[in-house]
């Protein structure tokens, strides 16, 4: 690390403290205008190993850097749960301390899109890819356990372990499918042409 063109030595605790003492001289909001946030804003929340709160965290979506983070208090009504009341609160923080998000993004917790809309009326919502392709790949899989379990009897046997045994290349990423993989699954098409396993594959594609 260098300071005005001196290195600096010392203990990975002496530099935290002189970090600290360098942050201290300046206000939560001008520390946040000094990051030049991007206007994409995103939330998520982390709940620490055996602790009693949450951890809501915003962060610049772009820049892929941590904005603000605040412990909040499980739900009275529902414990174990965020409050609707603690995610507005935490969104009137943000706004107070200068962010103005022109979109925002965050998963698929119900309460979010309540709150942030109240804070920031007309921002631009996106959902996070992680968590919808999550919800996506469930499903698909259940559409196929379900399919392969209406399979009954014996005349049905070898069709019930041709498809076990392709499970996880039914819902493997297309974009890692081998020779060999494009080769089955082109068999398989053909072979349940009309069932929820062409209208799985032909979704993923």
């Amino acid at each position: 690390m260098f300071c005005k063109g001196q290195r600096l030595t010392g203990s990975k605790s002496s530099i935290d403290r002189w970090k600290q003492k360098e942050a201290e001289k300046y206000t939560f909001k001008e520390i946040i205008a000094k990051l030049n946030f991007s206007g994409i804003l995103s939330i998520d929340e982390y709940k620490p190993r055996k602790a009693r709160h949450y951890d809501l965290i915003a962060g610049d979506a772009l820049k892929c850097h941590i904005l603000y983070l605040e412990s909040i208090p499980f739900s009275s009504p529902r414990v174990g749960t965020i409050g609707r009341g603690s995610i507005e609160e935490f969104c009137l923080n943000l706004r107070d301390l200068g962010i103005k998000p022109w979109a925002i993004i965050f998963d698929l917790l119900a309460a979010y899109l309540k709150q942030v809309s109240k804070v920031w009326p007309g921002i631009v919502i996106q959902f996070d890819y992680f968590h919808v392709m999550q919800k996506i790949h469930k499903y698909l899989k259940e559409m196929l356990i379900n399919f392969r379990r209406s399979l009954k009897g014996e005349e049905w046997q070898f069709h019930r372990e041709e498809l076990w045994e392709n499970r996880c290349r039914f819902l493997k990423n297309m974009d890692k499918w081998s020779v060999k993989d494009h080769e089955i699954i082109s068999e398989l098409i053909q072979i349940y042409a009309g069932t929820p396993v062409e209208r799985v594959l032909i979704f993923k594609e």
